[in-house]
């Protein structure tokens, strides 16, 4: 119990801090780390890498639930309470998609947590990884190497995480 409590404070704490700084790093001027920062986080790639994480690391389905609820939840409030009273600006339909984000992969991850440590979890998240940094690349940031090369570090990374999960499984 102890434990869910930690990682439940440090997944807000983690998503206020995320928030903001996605948010700040999408209006701040100039060429800096926050401005960086904020190319990488307005992606889609970012989310499926932390959220694959998660269901990689948390040792069960409602733990994972209740973390990565609290994390999204306190990430995406961060975001638009600064986005509004800081940047005085809301778009509605955005707060839509990213709600129905959150819960679409909410349900995903679910369903494909007891999967975690197979190779078709690996083929979905190479899958989807790829189709993320298509979407990203084409839709969000542009054919930017500042925010394609750290995804795709990202995502090499985490691939890396979950072969190593695959191999101690066997």
């Amino acid at each position: 119990m102890k434990n869910i409590i930690i990682k439940s404070v440090l997944a807000v704490v983690f998503g206020i801090v995320i928030g903001v700084f996605s948010k700040w790093g999408d209006v701040i001027p100039g060429d800096n780390l926050i401005k960086y920062f904020g190319w990488i986080s307005t992606g889609v790639i970012i989310w499926l890498v932390i959220g694959s994480f998660l269901i990689i690391k948390i040792k069960n389905r409602k733990e994972f639930s209740i973390v990565y609820s609290l994390f999204m939840i306190s990430m995406l409030i961060s975001y638009y309470v600064f986005s509004l009273l800081v940047v005085k600006y809301l778009v509605q339909k955005i707060v839509i998609f990213w709600i129905i984000m959150f819960i679409g992969s909410l349900i995903l991850g679910n369903i494909i947590y007891d999967k975690k440590n197979t190779n078709l979890f690996r083929i979905l998240f190479i899958l989807t990884s790829i189709i993320f940094l298509i979407y990203d690349a084409i839709e969000i940031n542009g054919i930017n190497l500042i925010a394609i090369i750290p995804e795709v570090l990202m995502v090499v990374y985490l691939l890396i995480i979950i072969s190593k999960g695959i191999k101690e499984v066997k």
